[in-house]
């Protein structure tokens, strides 16, 4: 029997690579699978679970690591987890009830958290916008996003982890449906280097934005279950 999800992790540091993977096999649907794309060839990575599998590669970029395995997951639906932020324990269950509803492309929004883990701000995701999406801003990210792996084009090799944004033009173009839920799926760690690579997100704004972040940001969130937040894997 097929899983329900395909989890793919490159990754290619141990910083916070433990807590990134327990996050994903600690998911409220158990029936997941989930392979780590191991870019370093000096490292030596096991996880006692049945769930896991173990892809070694050399250094490939998020796009080449992610290619390289689609074809080999079990499930027809592909989830990407990075090595270093956390999934929300509803993550699965949430983005499969938007799939079965017959959407192609599933992501969230994400809480911003600083190398420490402590929360910065709230990243809305953005609806999905044809014009917006030409001029490179309010771009689908690889953070948080879910997609049948039924048809979708290849993610394009020569973006790197957040900056494909012609990847979900070319999604739209050939029909495939997309959907932005309101709501956080995980913690996403924000390294100083990430702003040097993505320029709707940098880490200057995100240390603006901190000083006016609180719990209470997070509970007045619109979001359906704002119980989701507090439950991640600590």
């Amino acid at each position: 029997m097929k899983p329900k999800m395909t989890y793919i992790m490159p990754s290619i540091r141990d910083t916070f690579f433990k807590s990134a993977y327990k996050s994903v096999l600690n998911q409220t649907v158990k029936d997941i699978e989930l392979i780590v794309v191991n870019n370093d060839p000096e490292r030596d990575i096991k996880i006692e679970d049945s769930r896991v599998s173990i892809i070694n590669a050399d250094r490939l970029n998020y796009a080449k690591s992610i290619n390289l395995v689609t074809k080999q997951a079990q499930s027809d639906i592909i989830a990407i987890a990075h090595d270093d932020d956390i999934q929300f324990r509803e993550r699965t269950l949430i983005a499969l009830d938007y799939h079965n509803q017959g959407y192609d492309i599933v992501y969230g929004g994400y809480i911003i958290i600083d190398y420490y883990g402590k929360p910065m701000a709230y990243k809305t995701p953005i609806p999905f916008d044809y014009e917006r999406q030409k001029r490179q801003s309010g771009m689908v990210t690889y953070a948080f996003i879910s997609y049948k792996k039924e048809g979708i084009p290849d993610l394009r090799e020569n973006y790197d982890i957040l900056s494909d944004y012609l990847w979900g033009l070319d999604c739209y173009n050939k029909g495939f449906t997309l959907k932005a839920v309101e709501m956080p799926f995980g913690y996403y760690r924000m390294w100083k280097s990430t702003s040097q690579s993505n320029k709707n997100l940098r880490f200057e704004e995100v240390l603006r934005m901190r000083k006016e972040f609180n719990d209470d940001t997070i509970k007045r969130g619109s979001w359906e279950n704002e119980n989701i937040v507090h439950n991640a894997l600590a």
